[in-house]
């Protein structure tokens, strides 16, 4: 059985509560805040959270940034 694709877009208008969480391209969850669709997404996908957090630390890495500094973000939690 393939894994489902979780991704999250705006959806169905231009305010602030217009965020949806899609599986497979189908909406599962409307009217979400961007914080609220990120986490719903990551609830049900979370090797989701695992590669968003994985991709900023190898920008940091990137962009200089020591390890001590990445750690202190990284347990501060501004990911």
């Amino acid at each position: 059985m393939a894994k489902s694709k979780i991704t999250t877009k705006k959806f169905g208008g231009d305010d602030c509560y217009s965020w949806a969480v899609f599986k497979d391209d189908r909406p599962v969850m409307t009217g979400l805040s961007k914080s609220s669709a990120m986490y719903e997404a990551d609830r049900l996908d979370p090797e989701r959270k695992t590669k968003r957090i994985a991709a900023r630390v190898r920008r940091w890495r990137k962009q200089g940034f020591s390890q001590a500094t990445i750690n202190c973000l990284l347990d501060r939690r501004m990911y």
